[in-house]
């Protein structure tokens, strides 16, 4: 999903772009630079994770214990 958002993303020119820049080079100094904060499906998908998981992190994995969650996202990415 995310090689799908990312190339939707590129075709509609919805990267946060350098104001500034005459080039309106891409910002990738933001954390947002896919602007994934404001996509209604992440946000969608975020609310439903807290809802089934919570919110929050609570601490480090290393300290406060791994989520099979956690595993399968990052075998996904």
């Amino acid at each position: 999903m995310l090689k799908k958002y990312i190339n939707f993303t590129v075709k509609q020119e919805k990267f946060r772009k350098l104001s500034n820049d005459p080039e309106e080079c891409i910002d990738f100094s933001t954390n947002d630079y896919l602007s994934l904060s404001k996509n209604r499906e992440v946000i969608e998908a975020g609310c439903k994770a807290a809802q089934q998981y919570g919110s929050g992190s609570t601490g480090s994995r290393l300290l406060s214990g791994n989520k099979p969650l956690f595993v399968e996202f990052e075998k996904i990415i």
